[in-house]
């Protein structure tokens, strides 16, 4: 009898992530964190990424059959955290799919700039004539005395 061995690797597939301004697509967003978890409450971590320059990050490796769950935990600077969760799994349908199309695309929405009231006065300034005023004032008291008992 013959013996035939036969090795069998398993299937891995790449999750990539493209991350743009909401209002202008066109505008790649570095910066933001991203983390995959095992649980759709997101609870066991399993990896992290973060998008370069580009606006693009992966996760890599992702066995054939295996649902993930992937969540936004860091917003670029001057955008607001994103709360979706995007579950993924990574079975026929996925490696399917053009290249192009195993792209997650997830927006962010810049957060509203304050409207400045035109009061640039700072705490100091304020601080500062409250001290000459009462300076002024316990002066002004210490001669009104002064006064009185010269009288």
């Amino acid at each position: 009898m013959e013996t035939i061995t036969v090795d069998n690797e398993l299937i891995k597939a790449d999750i990539h992530i493209h991350k743009v301004d909401e209002a202008d697509k066109t505008i790649s967003l570095q910066g933001a964190k991203f983390t995959m978890y095992a649980d759709k409450e997101c609870t066991e971590k399993l990896s992290e990424a973060v998008t370069n320059q580009l606006g693009n990050a992966s996760f890599k490796d992702i066995t054939f059959g295996t649902t993930v769950y992937i969540k936004e935990t860091k917003a670029p600077n001057g955008y607001e955290l994103s709360g979706k969760v995007t579950e993924v799994t990574i079975n026929d349908e996925w490696l399917s799919k053009e290249p192009k199309d195993r792209v997650i695309e997830i927006t962010n929405r810049r957060i509203p700039e304050i409207p400045s009231t035109g009061d640039n006065t700072s705490f100091t300034t304020y601080w500062l004539l409250l001290c000459i005023s009462a300076y002024f004032c316990l002066t002004a008291y210490k001669h009104s005395l002064l006064y009185k008992k010269n009288s």
